[in-house]
């Protein structure tokens, strides 16, 4: 992954990629659009290293795809919001999902079957990890 924060060539997907095409950046992009806000939230839905989070988050913070924000409950801690930019990749997320579900339908990581699973579009519509709809 490019570390830089300019684009490096004239290739917009090569350019997105470097952004936020890790499987931890997209994942905590998902479940911002899920409605996770605070860095234990985020850890605990998807069991990353601390450090790894830290610096995922820093760099979607550094990209403008989040945003650092005082605590909604007025404690001393920090949330992350999605900005404008971040809420726009909904249709990324939204593609994987569907390309997910039609390519692997109610697989389980491990090719198992997923005993929560109706298969693919069946009677549950579209859905993040935390059982968030996709809309």
């Amino acid at each position: 992954m490019n570390r830089s924060n300019k684009p490096t060539g004239p290739c917009p997907v090569k350019n997105a990629l470097d952004i936020v095409g890790d499987r931890w950046s997209l994942l905590i992009v998902r479940d911002a659009l899920d409605g996770v806000r605070r860095f234990g939230g985020f850890q605990s839905n998807l069991g990353i290293a601390r450090n790894l989070l830290t610096t995922r988050l820093r760099r979607l913070v550094e990209h403008a795809i989040l945003a650092v924000v005082p605590a909604s409950d007025g404690s001393r801690y920090h949330e992350y919001t999605l900005t404008d930019d971040g809420k726009k990749l909904h249709a990324v997320i939204a593609a994987l999902h569907e390309w997910g579900e039609n390519r692997l339908g109610g697989l389980d990581a491990d090719g198992g079957t997923d005993s929560s699973s109706k298969g693919p579009r069946e009677g549950r519509g579209r859905r993040t990890s935390t059982g968030g709809r996709l809309r």
